[in-house]
């Protein structure tokens, strides 16, 4: 019988019996290069990122003006004017309030 909390010591165990000695030395160690990194990082490649970097960071550019797009809302949830009563609601500036306006206005 062997609980079950053992098992992930088992390894730990037969560790030292393992012969690690007769290993090679790993590919990191007696290989300097590595032709697909300097493919992938080569100065023309960078010229060729720039346009992706731009793509991936243009929203946290306009992040700053986030606030003021929305301040007209939150102005109006705040201090309810006559601007932001007669511009409120799903049909605010739709084609049809317009074209009542401007027959009110005799355009």
């Amino acid at each position: 019988y062997l609980p079950l909390y053992y098992l992930p010591y088992l390894p730990l165990y037969y560790l030292p019996y393992l012969p690690l000695h007769y290993l090679p030395y790993l590919p990191q160690h007696y290989l300097p290069y590595f032709p697909l990194y300097y493919l992938l990082y080569h100065p023309l490649y960078y010229l060729l990122y720039l346009p992706l970097y731009y793509l991936l960071y243009l929203p946290l550019y306009y992040l700053p003006y986030l606030p003021l797009y929305y301040l007209p809302y939150f102005l109006c949830t705040t201090y309810p004017t006559s601007l932001c009563t007669t511009y409120s609601g799903s049909a605010a500036g739709s084609s049809f309030e317009i074209r009542k306006q401007s027959a009110h206005a005799n355009i």
